[in-house]
């Protein structure tokens, strides 16, 4: 059985920890396309980069019928709402 020393040890979980960061970094994520496949784009700034807008739910009406509420979505870039 090894027993590491206290620097050995923050040097091994900066490893780790740097190992994790560099497998996030590489994960894509998935932007919002239209009905036909096709990105959608920012009114704005023209940009794909499209992600689903939290709900903000002001009206009477859409609390008790979320489901008739239009999907809003949000540039991942300008952080414009269309």
């Amino acid at each position: 059985m090894s027993f590491r020393t206290r620097n050995e040890e923050e040097s091994h979980n900066h490893k780790i920890s740097r190992c994790s960061y560099l497998t996030l970094s590489k994960i894509t994520r998935n932007y919002q396309k239209d009905k036909n496949g096709n990105d959608i784009s920012c009114p704005t700034c023209n940009s794909t980069r499209i992600l689903v807008a939290p709900i903000q739910r002001e009206n009477v009406f859409y609390m008790l019928f979320p489901f008739f509420e239009k999907t809003r979505h949000i540039c991942n870039d300008c952080k414009a709402l269309f």
